[in-house]
């Protein structure tokens, strides 16, 4: 059983059984916890800074709302203030006079939310003068009789991190009702709500009470009787009702046939606590629908809040920065037509009005499919929250569609007209490079630079589906980020109540698995020590090509390309929202990358929206990569170490495979801690072991030929155009020496034209490997920049002495002159070899260590390195 069924169960029977308690059929239902457009200012600093509402929903679709979802009694509690509930009494409304007050735990420096019933307007002066201590304030309520309830208790403003379980402890004295039901908050966090107060027996109160040296009557009237309540805690109207309490009354219908009002009934009950949660189980549907109105209304509705008014407010430098990005983001999407007529037609939709004929008209035929799901969202009159979940993420697959198809078609147009000659990094750079003047967006100076792409000619008919996919997925970032801010906690309260939390379980991004590379082969045998051991990992990669598999999930790419100046590798783009909603479905809890390409960067967005513990494998020297392949000059390299510097730190970990990597990334340069970086090491599958030697078949030679071999991509990388003098050099003093090559790749022709008797073998099938090794005398291993070099261990376990440049990962296998040769140069290296071959003795004694050597690196020592590396550091 999922984790999410478990608890969608558990809370079912919780709530069933609290009901059972009660054998009253007489009740009124009310939504404890809602609000309108008198929620005016928001807690959070951003908002406030911005100048909007928490919404800007009418007291009268709430009502509606509310009304329509069978409540019996109205209250709507904004915060701070009562002033919706005001008016519906002065209107003629039967009212609970109702506000939800931003508190502040002055011991502990966190921010909670209280609601309170039944005051007075002089009364709500006073609540909200005593509001900055949660202590004073809650002695001011149980004197005047006002009830109070602590709002999603796990829920909370806190600039030091989350609180500590003492906090908990401490703030069940001073309540006696808890909302164990939000309709906004998911189900794990209703779930542990629901049973940390049920486990406050009257002995765990006392117990308390003497810990933090407080009496428990000051702040409550019946200060053991703990009880739950339930509320929509709405902000946009959709949901208003879905969630909410039952008040039991004795002589319910006799008492309303005297003319009691039920207003009246509902708070004497909530004063008695005959009361208990109901509502439907939530993961994080609610949130996306309410995330999307609220960005479709701040859209629709939002003013200039004014530059001088951002700067002089309170707040930090960064929060003030975002806001002035987002309020000219909005400002912009304004002024983008066929955008805000797609927000105001969902935001229309969810309020249950139709699309307008002419709109429908004006729709081509690419739009047709969003806007029959608008509609039909339209025309449900009470929609779940799964449905509508549902329908955004079908709108946002819709617009994906459309824009990478654009997208293509104008990528393959610049390939052809712009990056047709392009060969170097810097020529591709000054291509797409972003100009600082704006009017090169307005297309008033798009002809300034010929060899620069024509910005606003480019993003014609991108922009709408482009922007349209990212107010969509933010939706769902922004819902998921919200639920996810309190894990740490979650987990701790579990451990803490005794329930149960999620099985740890891994997804490992990459960029690459059926590529004919390094980081291919070693992902590949990732994946089958995950399927040996079984182990909660699963690998995720982006393909065209490659089937899915036990523990391999493949996404389909959105685009594929490559580069100019690197045709080698394919680019591919992967669907945001698709990798989004297969972590959420699949409960997965850490993530590991072994790309820094575009799954590397998903994982990343994944790790901010869910707030796991996240690591990234380093499996390629990317600094000698940008000087030697790419020939980027000083300046393009070091803009590039920033952005991999900006890249790593977003990491809670690294893996990597070298002491070099690991003294670089802990350097000034990279200013990543120590405590951060985990060495490990690649292995080699059990058949990697001596085999008779089989040369005159493989390779054609007689047995007593001296056989040099070179495994590997055939590149400049690599360093195969060394391979040349180090056969010349050795052939002069071993005639009978020949060079053998396995692998494929762009030098292939160059290599054998200035190598004439040279034996390529081309691709050679990896269970072959051993043969070959064993039927040769050393492996040559010209690469500068191998992080690790999986040959040297492949080679060692088959009994074959490795030569290679003493540099990165070969230095820390190799022991110079033991079990192989390691030198710095391309005749140092080629001597070393001549010597190599003039003894046989060192020869028989090189393959025998060689052996030794390869039985450190071990799958089970590498595994379980990574699995306690995770599972100590985050």
């Amino acid at each position: 059983m999922s984790f999410r069924k478990y608890l969608e169960d558990e809370i079912s029977k919780t709530v069933a059984g609290i009901h059972a308690l009660s054998n009253s059929n007489e009740y009124l239902t009310i939504d404890l916890h809602c609000h309108d457009k008198n929620s005016d200012v928001p807690d959070e600093q951003i908002g406030r800074i911005l100048n909007v509402p928490e919404t800007w929903a009418t007291t009268e679709e709430v009502v509606n709302r509310l009304k329509n979802s069978g409540t019996d009694v109205i209250t709507i509690t904004n915060h701070n203030n009562a002033r919706s509930c005001y008016d519906l009494q002065k209107n003629g409304f039967d009212t609970l006079i109702g506000g939800e007050f931003s508190c502040i735990v002055p011991d502990f420096g966190i921010g909670i939310h209280v609601l309170a019933y039944g005051f007075s307007l002089e009364q709500e002066k006073i609540l909200n003068e005593k509001k900055s201590d949660l202590y004073s304030f809650l002695k001011y309520t149980k004197s005047e009789n006002i009830p109070t309830i602590w709002a999603h208790p796990l829920f909370y403003y806190s600039t030091s991190g989350h609180p500590p379980i003492e906090f908990f402890e401490k703030l069940s004295i001073v309540f006696e009702r808890f909302e164990g039901i939000n309709g906004q908050r998911n189900d794990w966090q209703n779930f542990l709500t629901i049973k940390w107060v049920q486990a406050l027996t009257k002995e765990k109160i006392i117990e308390y009470a003497k810990k933090f040296d407080l009496v428990p009557e000051e702040y409550c009237i019946e200060p053991y009787q703990k009880v739950l309540t339930g509320g929509s805690d709405c902000h946009m109207g959709i949901f208003a009702g879905k969630t909410g309490t039952k008040l039991f009354v004795q002589n319910l219908t006799q008492k309303i046939k005297q003319g009691e009002s039920k207003s009246k009934l509902v708070l004497q009950a909530i004063r008695d606590k005959q009361m208990v949660p109901y509502g439907a189980s939530n993961e994080n549907e609610r949130g996306v629908t309410s995330f999307l109105d609220y960005f479709c209304q701040i859209a629709i509705n939002m003013e200039d809040p004014g530059l001088l008014r951002m700067l002089l407010h309170k707040g930090d430098a960064n929060e003030k920065l975002l806001s002035f990005f987002l309020s000219n983001g909005f400002a912009e999407l304004k002024k983008h037509r066929h955008t805000m007529r797609f927000l105001k037609a969902f935001h229309s939709s969810l309020q249950g009005k139709q699309i307008g004929l002419i709109d429908n008209l004006f729709v081509s035929k690419e739009y047709r499919p969003i806007a029959k799901m608008i509609s039909l969202v339209a025309n449900v009159k009470d929609p779940d929250s799964k449905f509508l979940s549902n329908a955004i993420y079908e709108i946002y697959q819709q617009f994906s569609k459309i824009f990478y198809g654009r997208l293509k078609s104008k990528s393959e147009t610049l390939l052809e007209n712009k990056f047709h000659n392009i060969s170097t990094v810097e020529e591709f750079i000054s291509a797409i490079e972003i100009p600082a003047s704006i009017r090169s967006y307005l297309g008033e100076d798009s002809c300034a630079n010929n060899k620069r792409i024509d910005i606003k000619t480019f993003l014609d008919g991108l922009s709408f589906p482009l922007l349209a996919q990212a107010i969509l997925y933010g939706a769902f970032f922004a819902s998921t980020k919200v639920l996810s801010g309190s894990r740490t906690l979650q987990r701790q309260l579990s451990t803490y109540t005794g329930s149960q939390y999620p099985k740890e379980r891994v997804l490992w991004f990459s960029d690459t698995f059926d590529d004919k590379n390094g980081v291919s082969k070693s992902l590949r045998l990732i994946l089958e020590e995950i399927q040996r051991r079984d182990l909660p990992i699963d690998i995720a990669i982006c393909s065209n090509t490659v089937a899915k598999e036990k523990n391999l999930v493949v996404f389909r790419p959105n685009l594929e390309f490559a580069v100019p100046f690197y045709q080698d590798q394919l680019m591919r783009i992967p669907d945001l929202l698709e990798i989004h909603n297969y972590f959420h479905e699949h409960e997965y809890t850490k993530i590991i990358s072994s790309t820094e390409g575009f799954m590397g960067l998903a994982s990343l967005l994944i790790k901010n929206a869910f707030n796991v513990p996240s690591y990234a494998f380093l499996h390629t020297d990317w600094i000698m990569f940008f000087r030697k392949s790419l020939k980027m000059d000083i300046h393009l390299v070091n803009r590039s170490r920033r952005l991999l510097r900006a890249y790593y730190h977003a990491y809670d970990g690294l893996f990597v495979l070298n002491s070099d990597h690991k003294t670089w990334l802990s350097s000034n340069e990279m200013e990543i801690g120590k405590n951060k970086i985990c060495q490990i090491g690649h292995w080699t599958p059990s058949f990697f072991t001596p085999e008779k030697n089989d040369r005159q078949n493989l390779f054609g030679l007689p047995e007593n030929s001296k056989i040099m071999l070179y495994v590997g991509r055939v590149s400049k990388e690599k360093g195969v155009h060394d391979l040349k003098h180090i056969y010349d050099t050795v052939k002069k003093s071993h005639p009978d020496a020949r060079l053998v090559i396995v692998g494929k790749g762009p030098e292939e022709k160059t290599l054998k034209e200035s190598i004439p008797d040279l034996i390529h073998l081309g691709w050679a099938n990896y269970h072959m490997l051993p043969k070959i090794y064993s039927s040769a005398d050393i492996l040559l291993l010209p690469s500068l920049f191998d992080t690790f070099g999986r040959v040297v261990i492949e080679a060692m376990s088959c009994g074959l002495p490795v030569a290679a440049y003493n540099t990165m990962g070969p230095k820390d296998i190799i022991d110079n002159g033991i079990n192989g040769i390691l030198e710095d140069t391309k005749e140092s290296l080629s001597s070393a070899v001549i010597k190599f071959f003039s003894a046989p003795d060192l020869i028989i004694k090189m393959k025998e260590q060689a052996i030794k050597r390869s039985k450190d690196y071990s799958a089970d020592k590498t595994f379980d390195t990574i699995l306690q590396f995770i599972e100590t550091v985050c």
